[in-house]
């Protein structure tokens, strides 16, 4: 439609072919529905780089070999050994020193002799801290993991009697530490907030529009200096505060965009920079904020997965916010190199032999990604490999 004219530059978004000429003409071409091209490279792009390691040699066997939470040394530089904890069935927490190769026990039942499963685990960028708890009991190691100290009963035994521990999240250092709690029937099953400026001595309650903003939590996130927390509620609300959790700002819309309210939050992912978040749900949901969690667009439903109302039960994300990682049932893994806007799904299942087993848990700490399943089994991937060619 140009005629003879010099075409200087052509764009196009899949869907709209645009052209303009030295002249200072335009024109635009739409492609048919059936000839839009996809931007998503083909699945076997990314190629099943995860190994396989079985945990049971010199772990419990059995329920005890259930994964129930994980943390990594979070600043380990590519390359180096890095620090692993698994929080397991029936209190017990194991710690790995050379990426996973080999593991050992470390004491059982956060110093208490109540045997349940390890909810949370945080550990400071040395590893020499560790934070775990189970529903009732908060402990703090500062050897490593070697002894805990259960300080429930010392800080914490007013609201431990009315409430159930729901998310610890702590800074790198572990001097801030964010505590949230879910009460009895008695408390309306209403959520609480605690926070600690003194590596856990002493707690203060949040109160202005915690409960009203987010009710019961399922994630937080807390920032270096304490001041800055997130917090991803039951009901896919959620809010955040920048003055150490003395007023909460409910975000802009539902992180479940899409969703129903029966699609209950799983958890959060977080990019190094505390700007790109994702909220990851049951039924396939997931969403995506640039901005701190301030405000949400929807991902893909089931982020690759054939069978997009799977749930996602666990999902990490590179530093840089580019390479994403989602599990779920059924061996099942995808994969996204482009901060989530395409997505593809492992060509083979985990473990690549015998019967598929649930993957419950990933975590990164940017050189490697680390992949739990409910038979106590792990995953290990590089980066460079799972992002593909």
């Amino acid at each position: 439609g140009f005629g003879n004219v010099f075409l200087k530059a052509v764009a196009t978004n899949s869907i709209g072919w645009y052209a303009v000429s030295e002249q200072g003409f335009a024109s635009r071409s739409l492609a048919p529905p059936q000839e839009v091209i996809s931007c998503a490279p083909p699945s076997a792009a990314v190629p099943d780089v995860f190994t396989q390691l079985d945990l049971r040699a010199g772990l419990p066997v059995g329920a005890g070999s259930i994964f129930s939470s994980s943390a990594i040394a979070p600043l380990a530089c590519a390359g180096d050994d890095v620090i692993i904890f698994f929080g397991m069935a029936l209190g017990n927490i194991s710690k790995s020193i050379d990426n996973g190769s080999t593991f050992s026990q470390m004491q059982q039942d956060l110093g208490t002799s109540v045997s349940t499963f390890i909810t949370n685990i945080n550990t400071s960028t040395s590893g020499e801290t560790v934070i775990a708890s189970t529903a009732s009991r908060l402990a703090v190691s500062n050897d490593g993991g070697n002894v805990f100290t259960d300080i429930t009963s010392r800080y914490l035994s007013y609201f431990i009697s009315e409430y159930e521990i729901t998310t610890v999240s702590a800074d790198p250092v572990c001097q801030n530490i964010f505590l949230t709690l879910e009460g009895s029937a008695a408390n309306d099953e209403q959520g609480l907030g605690l926070l600690s400026k003194d590596y856990g001595f002493t707690f203060e309650e949040l109160e202005s529009g915690f409960s009203a903003s987010i009710d019961v939590a399922v994630a937080t996130l807390i920032s270096n200096d304490g001041n800055g927390l997130f917090v991803l509620g039951v009901e896919g609300r959620a809010a955040y505060s920048n003055d150490g959790g003395y007023s909460f700002t409910q975000t802009t819309q539902r992180q479940n965009s899409g969703a129903t309210s029966s699609s209950a939050p799983k958890g959060l992912a977080v990019s190094d920079d505390f700007e790109i978040m994702i909220a990851y749900y049951e039924n396939g949901y997931a969403a995506k904020s640039i901005n701190g969690g301030v405000s949400w667009s929807a991902l893909q439903r089931g982020l690759g997965n054939s069978n997009s109302a799977a749930t996602i039960n666990g999902l990490a994300i590179s530093g840089d916010g580019l390479v994403i990682v989602a599990v779920f049932d059924s061996g099942v893994h995808t994969t996204s190199i482009d901060g989530g806007s395409s997505w593809y799904q492992s060509t083979s299942i985990l473990p690549s032999s015998g019967s598929p087993e649930n993957l419950t848990s990933i975590v990164t700490n940017n050189a490697r990604w680390y992949i739990t399943t409910n038979q106590g089994k792990l995953f290990i991937g590089e980066e460079d490999l799972i992002a593909g060619p």
